[in-house]
This record gives structure tokens, C-alpha cells and sequence, in this order.
């Protein structure tokens, strides 16, 4: 699977690997950022509570529940099949509270989302999923002490590896998988929305772009996805556990 992985990541395109390059420097960044913003927001919100804390958690994306809303040439815009995965979602957050009402969080994360294309004049169905790097950002409002609170935000996902499965009345199948792909936009935004009580919580996501690329050439010179436009969004069950918790006493 590395060795794969590796011959693949060769043929990257320098456009891509500019790419590559601007979000892992983003990562580097991010935590001297988030730093930096917590200490500007602290002082905007202030602290007068004895209650401050900061921990890591550990995030499970159980079960991924999604759809798109969806067209593409001879048929007209329409939700999509549901869809529906519990592997392989794992990340780490960071939390930090700044009194009893008001926090923030930020993390990386893995997750596999996509969507199911059905064609019933052929009663044939194709699977298009990513597994995708995730760096979210989110604003936490409610009741920090008891790990009860509402969450917006926003999130940037880079596409690591697209897999396509096709099914013909279910007996003769095709599948492939690329690593880095130009069949998906590299980097795809989605923003969030949500609410946690204790360690379980429920998110809704949207994702704004076009999950396929319109502009893709295979290698018989022919668009495969030429007038396809995709918009994901994905209802999600699942579990933030603190993992290690550090305590500040306010002065």
C-alpha cells in the first residue's frame, strides 16, 4: 500500500504540489495561529469565571450519513442516494474554553465521504468517495462545564485518495482508486454546524464545491464528468472524548 502510495505521489503536478506545499505550511502554522487568536479572543470576551480550561479530545465521526444535491447531463438537479459509513473516521481537537459560555476547538482529522449515483435505465448504480486530511476551526457556545454547547464552523479538507465503484444489475463490477486525484478539486471547504452533550453530538455539513472536476481528461481524451455538478452534504453521529485536559487557574 506505501509503495503505491509513493509511485503515485511522483506524478503529482506542480500545481498540485504547490498546493500540497501551502496546506502543510498551513498546518505548521495553524497552532501558532490558534495560539495567537485565543489570546486576541480572550481578551475581546474576557475571563471573570474561575472556570478556564484547555484539553485534547478525541474525535470518532461513527456514522456518516450523506446525499448530495445533484445534476449532471439528462438529468435534472435531485438529492442523491443516501449514503452511509462508519469507517475510517479518527482526528484529535484541540478545546480551549474561555469562561462557562464561549470556546473554541481545532483539530485534524480523517474521514471517507462521497456520494451514490444511480442510473435506472441501466439498473446500474457508481460509488464516488475520498478519503480527506481535515483541518477544522470552530466556535463553541453553551454550557462548557458540562460539556453541553452548540458548534459552528468551518473546515478544509484535502483529498488524499478517490475510489470509484460501479455496479451493472449488481453482478459485474469495476473499481479503481487514485491517490492525489484531478477527477476531485485537491482542497475541499465545507462548513459546519452542530450541537454536543457530554461526549456524543450530532453535525450537519455542507460543502459548497463541486466535489467532481467538470475540467477532467482521462486517458481516452474524454471529460467523464463534463456538466456534473455535485454538492455533498452529510448529517454525522458522533463522539468527542477528552483524551487530556490541562487546568489554569484565572486570576
Amino acid at each position: 500500500m506505501l509503495s503505491i502510495f509513493f509511485n503515485n505521489v511522483k506524478f503529482l503536478t506542480m500545481k498540485k504540489l504547490n498546493i500540497l506545499t501551502l496546506f502543510t505550511i498551513a498546518l505548521v502554522c495553524s497552532g501558532t495561529l490558534f495560539s495567537q487568536d485565543v489570546k486576541m479572543l480572550e481578551k475581546s470576551i474576557g475571563n471573570t469565571t474561575d472556570f478556564k480550561k484547555s484539553y485534547f479530545s478525541t474525535g470518532y465521526e461513527g456514522m456518516i450519513f450523506s446525499s448530495s444535491i445533484f445534476e449532471r447531463p439528462g438529468k435534472a438537479s435531485h438529492l442523491s442516494t443516501l449514503r452511509f459509513t462508519m469507517f475510517f473516521h479518527v482526528g484529535t481537537m484541540y478545546n480551549y474554553t474561555f469562561n462557562k459560555s464561549v470556546g473554541i476547538m481545532s483539530g485534524l482529522s480523517i474521514k471517507n465521504i462521497g456520494f451514490i449515483d444511480k442510473y435506472q435505465e441501466l439498473d446500474s448504480t457508481v460509488k464516488r468517495r475520498i478519503y480527506s486530511l481535515n483541518l477544522p476551526v470552530a466556535l463553541k457556545l453553551g454550557k462548557m462545564d458540562s460539556k453541553q454547547f452548540f458548534f459552528i464552523g468551518a473546515e478544509g479538507s484535502l483529498a488524499l485518495n478517490y475510489k470509484e465503484k460501479g455496479y451493472v444489475k449488481r453482478n459485474h463490477k469495476t473499481k479503481f482508486n487514485e491517490w492525489f486525484s484531478d477527477r476531485t478539486p485537491l482542497i475541499m471547504p465545507n462548513v459546519f454546524l452542530g450541537y454536543q452533550r457530554k461526549s456524543l453530538y450530532l453535525k450537519l455539513s455542507y460543502y459548497p464545491m463541486n466535489f467532481l472536476n467538470p475540467d477532467f481528461v482521462d486517458k481516452n481524451n474524454v471529460k467523464p464528468y463534463e456538466g456534473y455538478k455535485v454538492n455533498l452534504f452529510a448529517v454525522t453521529i458522533g463522539t468527542n472524548v477528552v483524551s487530556r485536559m490541562f487546568n489554569k487557574k484565572a486570576h
